[in-house]
């Protein structure tokens, strides 16, 4: 690529992700000016709700992977309901919210909106974008209506890009997205704010990719991934983050290779994967940036900290332990393990089932480069099992369900060793 058309589109990236920030910033500013009168009652009976039960129920007795954080939603909503409108831009830099150790995020909430506690705790190192959506629908909506809401709109979704791939005939993502959905527990996700919007992003991203992938626009694609970066950091809570990028990028792969063939895979992947990155973190660095200038102090000891704990803070387990049962624990989780003998049973079965047409119907010359691009797309969960031991080993319940990507990939994988040239088109 001629180096002038390389600064050309370096320029209109920087210009696209200067303006989605100041959108982030402004939109977030704006909701913080909705009066707190207009939330309260259904901030209060939202917090009622929460309080009702444990922090972290089970919607499945003993299942780890139907865990819901309730600790966690009732963080988000102190934060939203602790906005200053006379501040709105400091206010939602520092999302402070009101906090007593000696309570549960659930009570403390319900203390907060019952007595209209002042905020004396930041929450400064994320965005908290989804106050975006929540604080106008809190106008109207409790949690549990949220809930709801998020439900159908997540299954429509998911539905509308499984008819869109039937319809195409493109069968492998459709089977891919259904499958993937299925392990991990997908009917669990709308019932905690915290895991919906990974999830909402990703749905709304593969249709998106459904969309774009058969182009050859590289510029267009590493850009729209770019985005689909920094929206993923605006809204997300550090879950399973890395769908919004492996499930899209894979789409395009997918239909990539099937309209222009398997030669530029290898680039489009790299510059995919590392245009979300570079909207992911940048994102998130701006978030601080802005805070810094806004509120005008060094942000930096509010979140240095936090970076060091989830990479690696020490649990007195050893590196070995460490790293495997990051890796274990999520894995763990996935659909139907966690019910016993039966589950164990189910699980080999489906591992048997997926794997039994690549054996009996291997193509004798599949493409090595695109196997190994699925693979390695797959693999990019794990990797951040890895880097993130201490988030992914404490908090396997709801990481885990990054795995999705990976059994995505995998339904690829066996679909190139099934048909291999097969997929390039009009073959």
């Amino acid at each position: 690529m001629p180096k002038m058309k390389i600064f050309r589109q370096i320029v209109i990236k920087s210009l696209i992700f200067i303006a989605a920030i100041a959108a982030m910033t402004g939109m977030l500013a704006a909701v913080s000016m909705i009066p707190k009168a207009q939330i309260r009652e259904n901030v209060r009976e939202s917090a009622e709700f929460l309080c009702s039960d444990d922090p972290f129920p089970y919607a499945v007795e003993g299942i780890k992977g139907s865990c819901l954080d309730r600790y966690a939603d009732a963080i988000l909503f102190n934060i939203i309901y602790s906005y200053d409108s006379r501040e709105p831009f400091q206010s939602v830099m520092r999302s402070s919210y009101y906090f007593q150790s000696d309570r549960e995020e659930t009570e403390n909430l319900l203390e907060a909106v019952t007595n209209d506690m002042a905020p004396n705790r930041q929450y400064l190192r994320y965005w908290h974008g989804s106050a975006v959506l929540l604080r106008p629908l809190l106008c109207i909506f409790t949690i549990r209506q949220i809930y709801l809401l998020n439900a159908v709109l997540l299954f429509a979704l998911l539905l509308w890009f499984i008819i869109v791939s039937l319809k195409a005939k493109d069968y492998l993502l459709s089977i891919g997205m259904a499958v993937s959905m299925l392990l991990v527990r997908i009917w669990f996700v709308p019932f905690c704010l915290e895991y919906t919007w990974v999830f909402l992003i990703m749905s709304i991203a593969s249709l998106t990719a459904f969309k774009l992938g058969r182009k050859q626009n590289p510029e267009k694609l590493t850009t729209f991934l770019m985005l689909v970066g920094m929206v993923t950091n605006f809204f997300d809570f550090l879950t399973a983050e890395t769908v919004t990028l492996v499930i899209p990028l894979l789409i395009i792969l997918y239909l990539q290779k099937k309209e222009h063939g398997a030669d530029r895979l290898v680039g489009l992947a790299v510059k995919g994967a590392a245009a979300w990155l570079a909207g992911y973190a940048l994102t998130w660095v701006s978030k601080w940036l802005v805070a810094a200038v806004i509120l005008r102090e060094n942000v930096m000891p509010y979140v240095s900290g936090h970076i060091a704990q989830r990479i690696g803070e020490d649990l007195g387990i050893g590196t070995f332990r460490y790293l495997t049962g990051a890796l274990t624990k999520n894995f763990g989780c996935l659909f139907p393990l966690g019910y016993g003998v039966i589950g164990i049973i189910g699980f080999v079965l489906i591992l048997i089932v997926a794997a039994y047409p690549a054996f009996v119907y291997f193509k004798k010359d599949p493409e090595v480069r695109v196997i190994f691009i699925y693979a390695a797309t797959g693999c990019i969960p794990l990797i951040r099992f890895l880097l993130l031991h201490n988030h992914s080993y404490l908090h396997f319940f709801f990481t885990y369900r990054a795995l999705s990507s990976t059994v995505f990939a995998a339904a690829l994988l066996i679909g190139e060793l099934i048909f291999g040239g097969k997929h390039e088109k009009n073959g």
